[in-house]
């Protein structure tokens, strides 16, 4: 029972690789949400800046309880509500964010930064990027354009189990071998 449990747990739960790049290219990112495939809603996550001037380590602010709704971030800065487009029913679906989209707070030298990545009204002119530092406004601004890219990181289970299954080949493989040589 307690097995059972335990998979069902895990089951709800999907890790997504996500990752932008704003139109100019000047702001990129890439990093980990973990998304509940029950409600859409990414539960926690980390995001690497590695270019422009949000550059730094955030993690996922997740929802409060997670809940599912709209929050203002921390520092006051943003609206998020940490919706995947399309879970449910099934995997995201283009555009991947609403108009409050993801928002991460900055770790380490980034602290007293929050970033928010979230898709346009119209959800085809892309995605828009804002950093937001306390006390020093409100850079980058990069309004559209953005690309997002979001897909499935492939369970250790999943590739345990594909493992598993190569060894009745590679059994079958030696058995043929053995008979064309005797």
């Amino acid at each position: 029972m307690a097995g059972a449990l335990i998979m069902a747990v895990q089951a709800r739960a999907t890790l997504y690789d996500i990752s932008f790049t704003d139109s100019t290219a000047a702001n990129v990112a890439a990093g980990i949400i973990d998304v509940n495939v029950v409600n859409g809603l990414a539960e926690s996550g980390t995001m690497t800046v590695v270019s422009g001037a949000a550059a730094g380590s955030y993690n996922l602010i997740p929802t409060p309880g997670l809940a599912v709704g709209v929050f203002t971030s921390p520092l006051g800065a943003f609206n998020y509500d940490n919706q995947i487009q399309g879970i449910p029913p099934g995997p995201p679906t283009a555009p991947f964010l609403d108009t409050f989209g993801l928002a991460f707070s900055g770790i380490g030298a980034q602290l007293g930064t929050e970033v928010n990545l979230w898709g346009t009204s119209a959800g085809i002119d892309g995605y828009t990027f804002y950093g937001y530092t306390a006390g020093g406004g409100y850079n980058p601004t990069v309004v559209g354009g953005a690309a997002i890219s979001l897909a499935p990181v492939p369970e250790p289970t999943t590739m345990i189990a594909g493992a598993l299954l190569l060894l009745p080949f590679g059994a079958s493989t030696l058995r043929m071998l053995r008979r064309r040589t005797a």
